[in-house]
């Protein structure tokens, strides 16, 4: 066990990382990230209702994709606002099983790929739809996995679609470890826990020593 997996071992049974999570939000550190991503998010559900959806604006879909954390917005604007509707349509509407949904929006040979969008901008628009369903699968759910020791190889090999059922399994699986009231709540405290944690002090300080 090298040094960095003994300080995350350390680190998950020392501290109660609930009570830091809860007390870091209520110091306000996750504000601005918390803003940017979950400000809106009852306007922006209201904006992909089967019924407001046909009226979706290219402006109002750059901020879906903003707040997401998309960062290639020059590509996203090549997208046409009837390619966007469709998209976010079968996404969040068809009948097909949510692997097949998820793997045609990801995938480069997906019929439903947007250009610029990601697994990130995919699972944030379902987060949006059903926050007690549907989580975001993004850098810092990643990180967030392999300092608990959850990660899984599975996560990097196979059809997107079966990736993302397995990624949900294990971020009900934050949830339900750390009390978390919905998936929403499980992004917030992935992104606390990969960059203001006890366990990320504890992985960049002894990174930093064995470096030196």
């Amino acid at each position: 066990m090298n040094i960095i997996t003994m300080a995350m071992h350390q680190s998950t049974s020392t501290y109660d990382l609930l009570s830091a999570f809860e007390k870091d939000l209520s110091n306000g550190i996750l504000h601005n990230y918390t803003a940017k991503k979950f400000g809106r998010c009852s306007e922006f559900s209201r904006w992909l209702t089967e019924d407001m959806l046909p009226l979706l604006s290219i402006e109002q879909s750059l901020d879906l994709y903003k707040s997401s954390g998309g960062r290639k917005t020059p590509q996203f604007k090549e997208n046409s606002i009837e390619d966007i509707r469709d998209a976010i349509d079968f996404l969040l509407y068809d009948t097909i099983k949510l692997e097949g949904r998820f793997d045609e929006c990801v995938s480069d040979i997906g019929a439903y790929k947007l250009l610029g969008a990601s697994k990130e901008f995919v699972s944030y628009l379902l987060n949006l739809r059903d926050p007690s369903l549907f989580g975001i699968w993004n850098q810092s759910s990643e990180r967030a996995l392999k300092l608990l020791g959850w990660y899984t190889t599975n996560l990097r090999k196979g059809p997107w679609g079966i990736r993302y059922i397995d990624m949900l399994d294990l971020l009900h699986r934050v949830q339900s470890r750390f009390q978390l009231p919905n998936l929403s709540a499980v992004d917030q405290f992935n992104y606390w826990l990969t960059r203001f944690s006890p366990m990320a002090t504890d992985v960049k300080s002894n990174t930093t020593k064995t470096s030196a």
